[in-house]
């Protein structure tokens, strides 16, 4: 499934009243540093209504299903699992990229508020810095794994797939909830 796929077909999101998207998208000024330049780090707005949250969570999860489903194939060429394929390191690593750009901004939209199923923590919103810091460190990573695969080095690789592993991992560990 490629990423445009993945957003283009995804009905929740793409149902979002056009209210919600032009607030999601107001900043209010651009707030930089110099770890994350390129993750939108607007602050949250706040939900009008259940079924928005309902359509945030769904597109939320859209996309970390969506890299649950290129890391996979990447942590199992890298234990040995699976025949290491370069082309598909680069075009996974891609998709690990794009969606690893979308996760600040899809928490623009503050759900806490609503009792609807998802692990999501408060943290999020009211540690964004970091949570975009993170959101980063995972970009980068992607960035690094897409290389190796170009250069088709297999050992550096493996590296850049623990790399993954790990800024997902620290993320995970802060603003995740452990499933119940």
């Amino acid at each position: 499934m490629t990423y445009s796929n993945l957003w283009g077909g995804y009905k929740g999101f793409m149902a979002l009243p056009v209210s919600i998207l032009i607030l999601a998208g107001c900043s209010g000024g651009d707030v930089e540093t110099a770890e994350s330049p390129s993750v939108n780090q607007s602050p949250s707005v706040a939900v009008a209504n259940e079924t928005e949250a309902q359509d945030a969570i769904k597109a939320r999860i859209a996309v970390f299903k969506g890299m649950g489903k290129a890391i996979k194939p990447l942590g199992d060429m890298a234990y040995g699992k699976a025949e290491m394929d370069s082309a598909k390191v680069v075009a996974n690593g891609a998709e690990l990229v794009a969606l690893s750009q979308k996760l600040d901004g899809l928490y623009n939209i503050d759900t806490r508020g609503f009792e609807i199923k998802n692990r999501s923590k408060d943290k999020i919103w009211t540690a964004r810095a970091d949570f975009a810091k993170k959101a980063n460190a995972l970009t980068a990573a992607a960035k690094a794994l897409e290389a190796a695969g170009q250069a088709g080095d297999a050992d550096a690789i493996k590296k850049a797939v623990g790399v993954v592993g790990q800024a997902c991992k620290a993320c995970h560990t802060e603003y995740r909830e452990e499933k119940k």
